[in-house]
This record gives C-alpha cells, sequence and structure tokens, in this order.
C-alpha cells in the first residue's frame, strides 16, 4: 500500500503546478484499515469533504484494474459449558467440544450467496480459545470467523445462518461489517483510466474484483461516489509475507497513469470532484 501512496503523491505534486480552482481533487490517506478501517471511519466522522464525485483506490492489484471488492462480516462464536475436574469430565460440559462441533458444521455447509463477478461468500474461523488448563473441563470457548460477503447479502442474514448452524448451544454476536462495494464498467472514471493505462502500459488488464475489503467500504458512501475503481502497484497475494516487496517499475507505472487520468479528469466535462485515495 506504501507504494500506491507514494505513486499517488508524486502523480497529484507533479499535477498540482496546472491545476486550476474550477475542478478540485482530494488526496485522503488514512491508517487502521485492516482493524476495521479505523482511520477512515474517523476522517468520515470528523472531516467535512468534498462530494459527488468518482474515486480511485490504489490499492494493490499488479496494476490490473478491479471493478470492486467484497465486504466483510466478522462474528464472535461464544459457547458455554460446566467446569469440572479432567479426571471426571462426566461432571462437566465441554464449551470447546461444542464449539468445535459448530465451527466444524459451518466450514462444511457453507454460507449461501454469490455474485456473477466477485464470486461465492466465503467462511474462515480466524481464532478458537477456550479452556485454562489440562486437567480441567472448559467452560467457556469462543472463535472469531471471518465471512466475506457479495452485493445482495445481508449481513443479519448471514448472521442468522451461522447462528442457525451452530446451534441452540453456542451465542452468535456480529464484532464488525463493512459493505461490499462494485462499480459496473463503463462510467467516466473507468474510461479515462482504461485510456491512461492503455497510454502508459499499452495493454489493459481487468481483474476479478477484490476478495479482500479496502477504506472504500467507509469511503465510497459517505463521498457518495457515482464510481470507486482499484488500481495500483504490487502483487496483492504477496501481501503479509517475508519480504513483501513492489516492484520499482510498478510503482513508476502507476505514478505516470495517475498523472496521465489527472490530466484527462482536469480537461473533461464537470460531474463533480474526483476523490484519490
Amino acid at each position: 500500500m506504501k507504494s500506491g501512496v507514494a505513486a499517488l503523491v508524486i502523480a497529484l505534486a507533479r499535477s498540482a503546478a496546472a491545476w486550476d480552482e474550477e475542478r478540485g481533487v482530494l488526496l485522503i490517506l488514512t491508517a487502521g484499515e485492516e482493524t476495521g478501517c479505523v482511520g477512515a471511519k474517523h476522517v468520515a466522522k470528523t472531516q467535512r469533504l468534498s462530494m459527488g464525485g468518482p474515486m480511485l483506490v490504489a490499492e494493490p492489484t499488479g496494476l490490473s484494474l478491479a471493478c470492486g471488492h467484497k465486504g466483510v462480516l466478522w462474528i464472535r462464536a461464544t459457547a458455554h459449558g460446566r467446569s469440572a475436574h479432567g479426571s471426571r469430565p462426566d461432571l462437566g460440559q465441554n464449551a470447546i467440544t461444542a464449539l468445535a462441533r459448530a465451527v466444524t458444521r459451518l466450514e462444511d455447509c457453507g454460507l449461501p450467496g454469490t455474485h456473477p463477478d466477485m464470486g461465492d461468500v466465503t467462511v474462515n474461523v480466524g481464532t478458537f480459545i477456550g479452556g485454562t488448563q489440562i486437567n480441567l473441563v472448559p467452560d467457556v470457548a469462543k472463535a472469531e470467523i471471518d465471512v466475506r460477503f457479495v452485493p445482495g447479502i445481508e449481513p443479519s442474514a448471514l448472521r442468522d445462518q451461522i447462528a442457525r448452524i451452530a446451534g441452540k448451544a453456542v451465542a452468535v454476536e456480529i464484532m464488525d461489517t463493512l459493505p461490499p462495494v462494485y462499480t459496473a464498467p463503463g462510467g467516466p472514471l473507468y474510461s479515462m483510466l482504461v485510456s491512461a493505462v492503455r497510454e502508459v502500459i499499452g495493454t489493459v488488464s481487468v481483474r476479478q474484483p477484490l476478495t479482500y475489503f479496502t477504506d472504500a467500504s467507509i469511503l465510497s458512501s459517505s463521498l457518495r461516489a457515482p464510481e470507486t475503481l482499484f488500481f495500483g502497484p504490487g502483487d496483492p497475494d504477496s501481501a503479509h509475507v517475508v519480504d513483501e516487496s513492489c516492484p520499482i517499475a510498478e510503482i513508476e507505472a502507476a505514478e505516470l497513469v495517475y498523472e496521465r487520468l489527472l490530466q484527462a479528469w482536469r480537461s473533461a466535462p464537470q460531474t463533480g470532484p474526483l476523490d484519490d485515495r
């Protein structure tokens, strides 16, 4: 993401000298995206931002264009049992066993919902905690579940489905949820971005919508962006790995694409501000 930030800042700095006051561009840099977009939520809540223009997110896409991403639903599932000594498990009720059965059923059953471009709703049990020591029957166990969902699916309906699968012995609550983002191809920003990519790189690659979420979950709606697109340097599959990196050539190419896009935006008929992140 630092690579996308660098490319955006340089492109905007190089374009600023030729900018006039009739049409603006807004650069938003936030922190805390992976902990529920806390930075974007703070910006949307505390700042007066220009609204109504399209938005470009410099997320790592390998210099491919993406038109959206899945939403996220974070669930906490809790099972309560009855403690007893490990030598007499018959006197207790094992919370770990109850919760393990529930999350296994969830993994086996999955959740309904699909999108022609984004694919299926996915489920991942990210954490599982229970028990205090080996010789005690655990009386509580908790799991945190990561659900990635698509447009047309309500988080509350997914929560209810998880509760039905888990059963009455398991309490299910929503920790956080962020909506999916999707823009149908062919809008003004899409056309300008395609032209800019073709001019700089030569070929245009359009990839499937992203499986992960971004700050666009918050900013796209709060800025009332009619289009939200994703294009940036770096391979998303290399994120969070040892020696995470981005080729310098991709950063330079992205900067040139952003610069061409800003030039096209300046000369295009006015419809509103362009909000770049």
